[in-house]
């Protein structure tokens, strides 16, 4: 089955323009991140707008290998670790960034904001190695 692997690309190079700005906005101790609600909401939003692009793509694998569709997010993930693409540990870890997602989204309740800082702070390097494995996993089939 086909994907469409320049929409995939544009969104993996959208989102490096959000991490960009992740990079401006962030502040630089948690501290400093607890004092000021605007550099809060902000950098929630700018993680919703990533963990939202990898669930896109995760979505459109999915259709495209016509697989069930999930019954939510986290599965979504899963799906991709049925087909390969990430391996169990990274398939885990990628379940708790987008629950992380789902709690800024839903409010589920009070948001873990030292939990948010800190995977705020990897969440560049977490998005670059999910979008290689995408990448790949891609050109090889």
């Amino acid at each position: 089955m086909s994907f469409d692997k320049k929409m995939i690309k544009q969104k993996i190079l959208d989102v490096d323009i959000y991490l960009e700005k992740l990079g401006d906005k962030l502040p630089k101790t948690l501290d400093e991140f607890l004092d000021d609600l605007d550099a809060q909401l902000i950098n929630q939003r700018i993680f919703e707008i990533i963990t939202q692009t990898m669930l896109d793509i995760c979505y459109h694998i999915i259709v495209k290998q016509k697989l069930k569709i999930p019954e939510n997010y986290g599965d979504c993930i899963k799906s991709l670790s049925s087909l390969d693409i990430l391996s169990p540990e990274e398939t885990e870890k990628y379940r708790l960034i987008i629950g992380m997602r789902n709690i800024i989204v839903h409010q589920y309740g009070g948001i873990d904001l030292g939990l948010l800082y800190h995977g705020l702070g990897s969440i560049a390097e977490d998005f670059h190695k999910f979008a290689s494995k995408i990448i790949k996993w891609i050109s090889d089939t």
